[in-house]
């Protein structure tokens, strides 16, 4: 039995740090921290391809030095994209966006589709693309997508029922392994389905949740390798710092998250089925870009 890949989700890269993070005296360095460990567990592992589910970037316009920064600290990503990669969440408009430049230069090997790899094919759905049942008649099989799912525990307070993962057995069921993105709540089931939840940790739920590397063993199996965030640098105040943390710690018992305004609003956007071009201009007037 050994390792054959490397599986991450949301990296979100960003030029400017989240107010969560904002105490980092530099938060380059403090993302280039997660990413030599992803390095380093890959070359321990003889340099087997690290497979990523999506948003590489946390926008897709990002400035050139951030593009520059991804380019250095970057291990080799074989990756769908992730709404945050893609102009207006259009996968048709993947062109425009820093996740292609990416592509472009070799850093980032785009998934979509089938893709041979050595003991294993990945199956690829980016974000936007319906899920399929497994094309491949033997042979260990890797679904990849950027899609939200949800257990018990691990979902928004208004996820919708379809995103539950038990809605999607009959598409999952047919492969060997499962590897999702987007969900920032990671949580593994049945040793062989995992939702990898955030790389670099960005706001302050996540604080407790450090994040993990997922390994992909020969057989199957599925083995998570916590990541070391000691020297993370967390935004509070000293009157509010207790309370503050004894309130997100508590979180960790409930069975669902409290949600936030953007989860709130793409649930609303997804269940009015609200058009494209609307929900375009919606977001850009959010995140002041398209």
């Amino acid at each position: 039995m050994s390792v054959i890949a490397l599986l991450v989700s949301d990296i979100h890269l960003s030029h400017v740090p989240p107010a969560a993070r904002s105490a980092e005296p530099d938060w380059y360095e403090a993302q280039a921290r997660i990413l030599r460990q992803l390095r380093s567990l890959q070359d321990t592992f003889n340099g087997v391809p690290i497979i990523c589910a999506g948003d590489v970037f946390d926008r897709w316009n990002s400035p050139p030095e951030l593009i520059n920064f991804a380019i250095k600290h970057l291990p080799t990503l074989h990756a769908v994209p992730g709404q945050h990669d893609l102009p207006y969440h259009d996968v048709a408009l993947i062109e425009k966006s820093a996740f292609w430049t990416l592509v472009c230069e070799g850093t980032i090997k785009y998934l979509n589709g089938i893709h041979d790899f050595n003991g294993f094919h990945v199956v690829a759905f980016p974000w936007g693309c319906p899920l399929k049942p497994n094309p491949l008649q033997a042979g260990l099989s890797v679904l990849v997508t950027h899609r939200y799912v949800w257990i018990r525990g691990r979902g928004h307070y208004c996820a919708p029922d379809d995103a539950n993962l038990a809605q999607l057995r009959s598409i999952v069921d047919t492969y060997t392994v499962c590897v999702f993105g987007d969900n920032h709540q990671a949580f593994m089931v049945d040793g062989r389905i995992v939702n990898c939840g955030c790389l670099i940790p960005r706001k302050s739920d996540e604080r407790f949740r450090p994040p993990f590397v997922t390994l992909l063993h020969s057989d199957g199996h599925l083995e998570r390798i916590p990541l070391d965030c000691s020297q993370d640098q967390w935004t509070k105040t000293p009157e509010t710092s207790n309370r503050l943390e004894h309130f997100v710690g508590s979180l960790q018992d409930l069975e669902v998250a409290p949600p936030d305004f953007r989860t709130l609003l793409q649930q609303y956007l997804e269940v009015n089925q609200i058009r494209p071009s609307v929900k375009a201009l919606i977001w850009e007037a959010i995140d002041g870009h398209p």
